[in-house]
């Protein structure tokens, strides 16, 4: 998951990497934070994906259990973006 800085910082969190909770209405999931200054303050970037299991290691977030099976667009392809949600720090 991306945070920008200034997020990052007003939230006092200590160092990149950080495992956060990532809470929507359809569900959560749990993610390490990346560090950026490349997007707009108060967005969470989570890159599309399932999630990895590898030799008993989670890699990544299934972005999928954080949004509901009815979000989408006319043609029913589901809408990953613009979904409300809160990061806490675990």
């Amino acid at each position: 998951m991306f945070l920008h800085i200034s997020v990052y910082i007003h939230l006092n969190w200590s160092s990149e990497g950080q495992t956060v909770k990532v809470i929507t209405e359809a569900g959560e999931e749990t993610i390490e934070v990346e560090v950026t200054s490349d997007d707009r303050k108060g967005r969470v970037i989570i890159p599309h994906g399932f999630g990895l299991v590898y030799d008993g290691v989670k890699f990544g977030a299934n972005v999928n259990r954080l949004d509901k099976n009815t979000n989408r667009d006319q043609f029913g392809t589901p809408v990953h973006r613009y979904v409300p949600c809160r990061v806490e720090a675990v």
